[in-house]
């Protein structure tokens, strides 16, 4: 098999000829014949059959979605994975800061389990925004929170939807607010993130049909 030189093709096709060391000696043929069909290869199916297959991740719906900023996304998909620079986690890496949670002043180390379940200022964001769209949910643990909502993602409705764009502003506020008391010295109230949230909310929801309905329900500020 003849093969074009690879800064001559296109990137799908750059990509196929680099799954070659993936093969033992003479199989690459075998396995792009697989790809044929009537004698005509598909370059977009053997580009899809050389894609490896990794297992969904089952809070791939709480993290993705247009609505939602890149970097929130990604303080979101740390807090679920438990991967947020807490206190805790910078002792175990040799950095010696103040153990205390700076955010609610309770003299208690600062944990996940803390900050997003004990922490008054956190505690605070999300009651007051379950409460404002007509949801109730307590829970001790974070890693059922976390099965709790993608649970509740999973369904087409409104206020499923509302709920998931929820869920990382309000990760990425309490982890910012946390991040300026703790390295900049400075703070705002809860109350006052809410309003963001409130107001983006929505800024992004009114251009969507799905959304509009719930939103003219909140019309005031979460408390």
């Amino acid at each position: 098999m003849k093969c074009l030189p690879t800064k001559q093709a296109s990137w799908p096709v750059r990509k196929i000829f680099g799954v070659r060391k993936w093969f033992p000696p003479g199989e690459i043929q075998i396995a792009l014949l697989q790809h044929c069909t009537k004698g005509k290869f598909g370059i977009k199916k053997a580009y899809q059959g050389f894609i490896p297959q990794f297992p969904k991740v089952s809070w791939k719906g709480i993290t993705l979605g247009a609505s939602t900023l890149r970097r929130r996304q990604f303080i979101t998909w740390l807090a679920i994975q438990k991967r947020l620079a807490t206190v805790d986690r910078l002792e175990k890496w040799g950095i010696s800061v103040n153990k205390d949670c700076i955010l609610c002043s309770s003299e208690k180390e600062e944990t996940m389990e803390h900050l997003w379940l004990e922490c008054s200022y956190a505690k605070h964001m999300c009651s007051a925004l379950l409460n404002w769209i007509g949801v109730v949910h307590l829970t001790t643990n974070w890693d059922t929170k976390v099965q709790w909502l993608e649970k509740q993602v999973k369904h087409n409705r409104a206020r499923a939807d509302v709920l998931k764009f929820l869920f990382s502003p309000t990760i990425y506020h309490v982890w910012n607010e946390r991040n300026n008391r703790r390295f900049r010295g400075t703070q705002q109230e809860s109350t006052r993130k809410l309003k963001e949230v409130a107001i983006q909310l929505h800024t992004r929801g009114n251009h969507q049909q799905k959304r509009k309905h719930v939103l003219e329900d909140l019309n005031c500020y979460p408390t």
